[in-house]
């Protein structure tokens, strides 16, 4: 049993699978001027399996995340960034993304994989966002226990000077198990400590990757009113290659859920692209330097 802050979002470091719905405990009234002192806050309470990954310290999951990880001088062009994998004699599929930090001009960045301490995967990554997958040959992970892979960064080529790294994404599934990873078109995480509300931007067009498992899947998206940015709710499309599988109009706070058809994700290799025909920039509304394209404020996405 695991009870957990529900304005916390250190939830993420542990795998989702492992948990379930949680049972909500929540005050009927407003705390202060009747509870004072030391006493419990509201709190959601999670029975979960044994995870099949938890993550250590240097990730930034989420922005909050990324803060403390900030904050203590970490993440892998620090030092290297530790996942705990739980061990398994099959095969399976590893995601890790995330974001080089450093300027346009910037050299490449190299991201070292270690699994036991032995290489596992070396790949350079430009200025801007990067997602990767892994196949994990079956045996690789046989053993007992929780096995430790290590992520850590440096300049490529030779390259002096120290460029950071933010580890945005991470999963470890068996087959059959479906996945979902962010790809092109999607901003880093976001957070507003007062709301407890977390979320990322996409551009007009968004990329997921949703992992074919020989099976239809769906696709659950939470997002904002675009009402509050524009003066009539834009078009929403969401093709899976050429075939087109919803297609919808937000005009308040939306949750939808798309089934994406088995043969469908086999063709398209997972691709999922979701496109709007509104967006904005933020530069052209205030005084920002804010350049980005922003067409959806997305709070939350999974797959079942």
């Amino acid at each position: 049993m695991f009870v957990a802050d529900p304005r916390r979002t250190d939830l993420a470091l542990i795998d989702p699978v492992s948990r379930r719905r949680p049972l909500e405990f929540r005050w009927g009234f407003l705390e202060p001027p009747f509870v004072g002192g030391t006493r419990p806050g509201d709190s959601d309470l999670y029975s979960m399996q044994p995870p099949g990954w938890m993550l250590d310290r240097g990730w930034a999951l989420t922005a909050e995340v990324a803060g403390v990880t900030a904050r203590d001088g970490l993440g892998p062009h620090r030092k290297p960034s530790v996942a705990w994998i739980r061990a398994r004699s099959e095969e399976a599929t590893l995601i890790i993304g995330g974001r080089h930090l450093g300027a346009a001009g910037d050299p490449p960045v190299q991201i070292d994989l270690s699994l036991r301490g032995q290489p596992l995967e070396t790949f350079e990554v430009k200025p801007g966002f990067f997602s990767r997958r892994i196949a994990l040959r079956p045996g690789l992970l046989a053993d007992i226990g929780y096995l430790p892979l290590e992520v850590a960064s440096h300049a490529a080529n030779g390259a002096k000077g120290t460029v950071p790294v933010g580890l945005e994404q991470f999963d470890v599934q068996s087959p059959g198990m479906p996945m979902i990873a962010v790809d092109e078109g999607w901003y880093e995480p976001e957070y507003n400590p007062r709301t407890s509300r977390s979320w990322r931007w996409t551009s007009e067009t968004a990329v997921l990757w949703v992992r074919p498992i020989g099976r239809n899947v769906t696709l659950t998206i939470s997002g904002e009113s675009p009402l509050r940015y524009f003066d009539a709710a834009p078009a929403v499309l969401v093709s899976v290659g050429d075939r087109e599988v919803a297609r919808f109009n937000p005009s308040s706070d939306f949750v939808q859920s798309i089934v994406l058809p088995a043969d469908a994700l086999a063709v398209a290799d997972g691709r999922v692209v979701m496109t709007s025909d509104k967006f904005f920039v933020p530069a052209e509304r205030d005084r920002s330097q804010d350049q980005r394209h922003l067409a959806l404020r997305i709070y939350s996405y999974s797959v079942r």
